[in-house]
């Protein structure tokens, strides 16, 4: 946070520090989203900055500074109330370094069911709801490269043993043949 506290009222907004900047606004402002039954007057009580304005929670939005978006927290009763104009995306990033492969299938039924789990909702049947992005095609991908990996792995480890088993016939033929001469003599002598 760069400035002020974050909302506790539904009137309250915060707003991303660059699109205050370019819209000349600071804390205390007041700012009005056009909704669907009339204005929506809030106040900004905090700017911020995002981390990383590149990360992929942000699918592409930008600060506001040079368009007509930009990034503003707001509550669900200003999100409902200013409809038309407001959307709201979400950003699904499994942890990579976390998920095993015994995990994919519950993965990507996730990312499969993401729709349906929207629409049971009874206030989200009437919203469009979209998804979009590869995620599901990615641990499918994913799922068959696991079992590819599976069934090739037996082969390395089945010419290491066969492998293993003729160095040693090797090595024994190696000695036989080294003590050959000694073992003749050992006989010649009783």
């Amino acid at each position: 946070m760069a400035e002020g506290r974050w909302p506790s009222a539904d009137t309250e907004v915060a707003v991303d520090a660059a699109f205050a900047r370019a819209r000349h606004l600071s804390v205390g402002d007041s700012m009005v989203f056009a909704g669907q039954d009339g204005a929506v007057p809030v106040t900004v009580t905090a700017l911020w900055r995002p981390q990383d304005t590149a990360a992929p929670a942000w699918l592409g939005l930008t600060d506001g500074a040079g368009g007509r978006d930009g990034r503003v927290i707001v509550s669900d009763a200003v999100a409902g109330a200013a409809g038309d104009g407001t959307a709201a995306q979400w950003v699904l990033t499994p942890d990579a370094a976390g998920v095993t492969s015994a995990q994919l299938t519950r993965l990507r039924s996730g990312f499969d069911g993401v729709a349906d789990a929207l629409s049971d909702e009874p206030s989200a049947a009437a919203s469009p709801f979209s998804s979009s992005g590869q995620g599901a095609a990615t641990v499918a991908a994913m799922q068959r490269s696991v079992v590819a990996l599976q069934a090739v792995i037996p082969v390395p480890l089945a010419v290491l043993a066969v492998c293993s088993i003729i160095a040693l016939v090797l090595l024994g033929q190696l000695l036989a043949g080294a003590r050959r001469v000694e073992t003749r003599l050992l006989r010649s002598r009783g």
